[in-house]
């Protein structure tokens, strides 16, 4: 072999094992999977993408994020057992109430009266976020704050007289959920009630086996039932609001100043979600009054009696569930009498 072509061949083999070396040296991106429940084109498929974008910008690619809305990844259920196991990183879902009892919490009836209350109960310094953060921990999950979408209401095909008298009997009946605590709400406010199954509720106000139904925030209401909802009450009965969770196997592999830029993002969103919620409620109350459904909003001191109303008597039905050392937390947080 000649001495050039022993010199090429002496470079070609340094020049590769350079690109080797400095190959081996580069970390690669960190990718995480961010799992949602909402369609693609709701605020919560939003936020996610929102929150995904910030941390790979903020982290300089150093972490990856893919979203999956739309409950892509299977349903809430699926991907909190996932979060537990660390087989998903990032989740904005329902907390699913077979796991824990304190999951229940957010989704009682009148955690909060109007959007001022909710700004309090929902704070991220409150009893409820707490309380939330311990028992996600205890399941390996981290618990990163409530994405709110909303507050529910009363829609029917007849209109309903006296709605926040509680003594007084109405002649409507209002579908429920299969959950308990649904039929027991309908039933303080002294309704009559049925349980439907959610894919089987338009038929049901179609053909007058319910007068209407109970949970379903202006959105809901307008997007699937405008065509037979023809009245619709905004009394805040029920919050719809979503929990921002990471695994805790996937946290750990954050660096502090990573840890941080999600918690930043994450923040970021769930604030932003407050008012975002309220803006996105007025715009289909709006919706509704354009398409000819007849609309009554009340204040927070208007819905105070019936809060409260509903809160010593349904609270306590729901007891036996709750436990009894959760109940009595949950009665001083609230001041029940």
């Amino acid at each position: 072999m000649s001495k050039k072509i022993f010199a090429v061949c002496t470079i070609a083999v340094c020049i590769s094992f350079l690109i080797g070396f400095v190959g081996i040296g580069e970390a690669k991106p960190l990718l995480v999977r961010i799992g949602g429940q909402v369609p693609v084109d709701q605020m919560g498929s939003i936020a996610i993408n929102e929150i995904a974008k910030e941390i790979e910008t903020k982290t300089n690619g150093a972490i990856k994020a893919r979203t999956y809305p739309a409950s892509q990844l299977g349903d809430y259920v699926l991907m909190y057992e996932e979060l537990m196991r660390g087989d998903l990183d990032m989740a904005m879902i329902t907390a699913p109430t077979h796991v824990d009892t304190r999951f229940v919490l957010p989704w009682m009836p009148y955690p909060a009266k109007g959007w001022n209350d909710a700004k309090r109960v929902f704070d991220k310094n409150g009893w409820l976020v707490k309380t939330m953060i311990a028992a996600h921990k205890e399941k390996g999950v981290r618990f990163m704050g409530f994405f709110m979408n909303g507050f529910g209401g009363v829609g029917t095909t007849k209109p309903v007289k006296n709605i926040l008298d509680f003594a007084v009997p109405k002649n409507i009946v209002l579908r429920c959920s299969p959950i308990a605590h649904s039929r027991y709400l309908v039933e303080s406010l002294n309704f009559r009630s049925v349980t439907i199954p959610y894919a089987e509720l338009y038929v049901s106000l179609q053909t007058g086996v319910a007068d209407g139904w109970v949970g379903g925030n202006p959105a809901y209401n307008y997007t699937g039932f405008r065509d037979v909802v023809k009245y619709y009450y905004q009394i805040n009965n029920e919050v719809n609001a979503d929990q921002v969770l990471i695994s805790e196997t996937t946290w750990k592999k954050f660096t502090p100043e990573q840890q941080k830029i999600v918690t930043e993002a994450i923040e970021r969103q769930n604030k932003r979600s407050f008012e975002s919620a309220e803006a996105e409620d007025q715009k289909y109350i709006d919706l509704m009054k354009k398409s000819g459904i007849k609309v009554y909003t009340y204040t927070e001191e208007e819905l105070s009696k019936t809060a409260e109303h509903v809160r010593s008597v349904v609270w306590e039905q729901m007891k036996p569930d709750l436990g009894e050392n959760l109940y009595k937390e949950l009665v001083k947080e609230f001041n029940i009498k």
